[in-house]
């Protein structure tokens, strides 16, 4: 896992895991990664820009919580067409 330092806490930080990338340079990238705990936008929005490439177009990458399966859809989505990020969360019931 990478730690990231998010400013939310003074004492925890938030890791994540990259758990699969497919590539198809120069248009597409996706990647499921994993966070160890619920997050806010601007959050997500932080590790979508240190995970950013501009080799591709289009980028996809879609955060699950511990435990959570692939094929069940995650908590929450970064999708970036060109430079733009759009931050999903699936989840409403976060605080």
């Amino acid at each position: 896992m990478v730690e990231l330092d998010l400013k939310h806490s003074a004492t925890q930080a938030t890791m994540y895991k990259i758990l699969k990338e497919e590539n198809l340079p120069p248009f597409k990238r996706s990647l499921d990664i994993e966070i160890t705990e619920k997050l806010t936008s601007s959050q997500l929005a932080q590790i979508a820009q240190k995970l950013f490439s501009r080799r591709f177009d289009l980028t996809f990458m879609i955060f699950y919580l511990p435990g959570d399966t692939t094929n069940d859809g995650g908590y929450a989505s970064a999708n970036w067409i060109k430079k733009n990020c759009t931050i999903t969360i699936y989840d409403q019931t976060q605080s």
